[in-house]
C-alpha cells in the first residue's frame, strides 16, 4: 500500500516532511508526505516557465523581469522557484517584482528572514498597490527606465480576484501603450466559481506564441494540472531528476563502485529528502539549458530526429557557467 498526504500549508509541510514517520518504505507499506504549494509551483515553472515568454540571450537585451501579484502561499513558492531557474546566458541577476497590498507587509518579511540569500540570486523588490485598484501611473512607472516585465503570475487568494486583476492589468497596458506582457492566471479551483468557468479555459500549451497579443492571458488550473495520478504518484515531476541520479549511480557502477563502497549508491525511491531536491534543481534548469540551446527533450521513443548537444564548444562553456551560477 502506497499513501499520499497533502499538505497544503507550506510552513507545516516544513515541519513535517523530514519527520522519520514519513520516511517509512517497504514493500508493503509506503508514506510519502508532499507540499501543494511547492508542487504547484514546481508544475507551474515547468509549462510556463519565465524563459518561455522571453529569454535574455546577452547583456545587450532587457534582463528577466518577473511580476507576481499578490503574496499567498503559491506565490511565495514560485518566488523561489524563480531564483533556483532564473539563471539565462545573459549572466545577470533576474528581477522579482511582487505587487501585494500593504497588509502583506508582515509576511513578506517574514519570507525575507526565512530565505536570508535571496538578494544573491535575484532583485528582489515588492510595490505595496492592491493589484485590484491601482493607479494608472504607478503602474506604469513600475515598467519605467528600460525595464519592462517579461511575464506575469497571478496568484491572489481568490479566483476571481485573479482574473479581474489580470484582466484590469491587461487592459491598462494596452491604453497606457506599454509593451506586451503575458500573464499566467493561476487558479485554485476550490469555489464554485471554478466549476462554472472550468471549460472556458484552453490547455496550457508550451508553445506560447499562439497567445493573442490583445489579451495574452492563460489559465494555469492548479488541481487539474498538478493534484492528478500522473503528478502525485507516478513522480512526472521528477522523471529527468530520476534519469540524472540513475546515469550517476550507472558511472559509478561502470567505476566499480558498489553499495557497500560508497553510501551514494542508492535507488531514488530510497534517497534522502535533500539529495532528491538536489536532483530536482538540476533537472529542472535542464530544460532552460535545452531551449538556450534550441533544443527540447522528447521522450527516447519519439520519431523527431536527435541533434547534437551541446550545439558546439561555445555553447557547451556558455552552459557550464550556467551550471556553475545555478549550482552555486
Amino acid at each position: 500500500m502506497r499513501v499520499f498526504l497533502c499538505v497544503d500549508t507550506p510552513d507545516i509541510y516544513e515541519v513535517f516532511a523530514n519527520h522519520p514517520f514519513f520516511e517509512t518504505n517497504s514493500d508493503r507499506f509506503a508514506v510519502r508526505l508532499f507540499g501543494r504549494q511547492e508542487t504547484v509551483a514546481r508544475r507551474a515553472f515547468q509549462l510556463c516557465a519565465p524563459d518561455l515568454y522571453y529569454r535574455p540571450m546577452n547583456k545587450e537585451q532587457p534582463a528577466m523581469h518577473i511580476l507576481f501579484l499578490g503574496f499567498e502561499p503559491l506565490t511565495r513558492e514560485m518566488v523561489v522557484q524563480a531564483a533556483l531557474t532564473a539563471h539565462y546566458p545573459d549572466f545577470r541577476l533576474p528581477r522579482v517584482t511582487v505587487l501585494c497590498r500593504e497588509e502583506d507587509k508582515e509576511r513578506v518579511n517574514r519570507f525575507k528572514y526565512r530565505y536570508p540569500h535571496l538578494k544573491k540570486l535575484v532583485k528582489f523588490k515588492v510595490v505595496y498597490e492592491d493589484p485590484m485598484t491601482i493607479e494608472p501611473g504607478i503602474w506604469k512607472e513600475m515598467q519605467a527606465g528600460g525595464q519592462p516585465f517579461s511575464v506575469c503570475y497571478v496568484a491572489l487568494r481568490h479566483d476571481v480576484e485573479s482574473i479581474l486583476a489580470a484582466r484590469r492589468l491587461n487592459r491598462l497596458r494596452r491604453l497606457e501603450g506599454m509593451p506586451l506582457l503575458n500573464f499566467v492566471v493561476c487558479l485554485n479551483q476550490q469555489s464554485f466559481l471554478a466549476e462554472i468557468i472550468d471549460d472556458d479555459f484552453l490547455p496550457v500549451d508550451l508553445d506560447k506564441s499562439k497567445l493573442p497579443e490583445h489579451t495574452p492571458l492563460e489559465y494555469f488550473e492548479t488541481l487539474d494540472e498538478t493534484i492528478s495520478i500522473d503528478v502525485v504518484v507516478n513522480d512526472s515531476l521528477d522523471t529527468l531528476a530520476r534519469t540524472i541520479h540513475n546515469s550517476y549511480l550507472n558511472t559509478l557502477r561502470a567505476q566499480g563502485e558498489t553499495p557497500e563502497t560508497n553510501a551514494s549508491m542508492i535507488a531514488w525511491s530510497d534517497l534522502p529528502g535533500h539529495k532528491k531536491k538536489a536532483n530536482q534543481h538540476a533537472a529542472a534548469h535542464m530544460d532552460i539549458k535545452l531551449r538556450c540551446s534550441g533544443c527540447i527533450a522528447l521522450p527516447v521513443d519519439d520519431p523527431t530526429p536527435t541533434t547534437a548537444f551541446p550545439i558546439n564548444e561555445e555553447n557547451l562553456e556558455v552552459l557550464a557557467q550556467l551550471e556553475h551560477r545555478r549550482w552555486m
